[in-house]
């Protein structure tokens, strides 16, 4: 597995290993991630969903999502998952400061060993306590810049309406990460 630094910032873009030599197969995604791409732009969430990865969601976590029916979801490639009746349990069960829509996200990413899509602080914080690999959301535009399948000019613009739409979550100093890493 891959060891993950515990004093690492906790608004890092990238995590210290290198993603992009050994990018996850599957993903799992959660509500904010979705919420920003598809509100922002749908042919790249499309590009996500169906170049290197296949993207998953929970149907109770897409149901979040108002900019996204599953009619639509399905279409552009997402892959919508049942949580199994014990994954739901530990869900709704346990307490702490995670929405239940992400603790199931951080449930399932653990139990099924998925690694998990996501720009919630909070989420990847949980993640990294339950060792489950962690994908940035705009890290997914810069690993698919570096695979030749979203051009760099897309990948800024797109990052660059998320963070106008969305300033509170990817603010300046994220952007400007994700600038650089996009030229590292």
């Amino acid at each position: 597995g891959h060891s993950i630094g515990g004093h690492a910032a906790a608004d890092q873009l990238l995590e210290p290993h290198p993603l992009s030599h050994d990018p996850p197969v599957v993903l799992i995604s959660d509500a904010d991630v979705l919420i920003d791409y598809a509100t922002v732009d749908m042919e790249v969430l499309e590009i996500i969903a169906r170049s290197l990865w296949q993207l998953h969601v929970a149907m109770p976590i897409l149901r979040e999502v108002k900019a996204l029916s599953v009619e639509r979801a399905m279409q552009i490639g997402i892959i919508i998952c049942e949580p199994t009746i014990e994954e739901l349990t530990e869900a709704a069960a346990r307490g702490g400061s995670l929405s239940e829509p992400d603790r199931l996200c951080l449930v399932i990413a653990r139990k099924r060993g998925w690694p998990c899509l996501t720009n919630d602080l909070l989420l990847r914080q949980s993640c990294r306590k339950a060792g489950v690999r962690l994908v940035w959301g705009l890290e997914a535009m810069v690993l698919l810049y570096k695979a030749g399948r979203l051009s760099r000019a897309k990948a800024v613009r797109t990052a660059e309406a998320i963070h106008k739409t969305n300033p509170h979550h990817i603010h300046q100093v994220i952007l400007d990460r994700f600038l650089k890493h996009l030229d590292a």
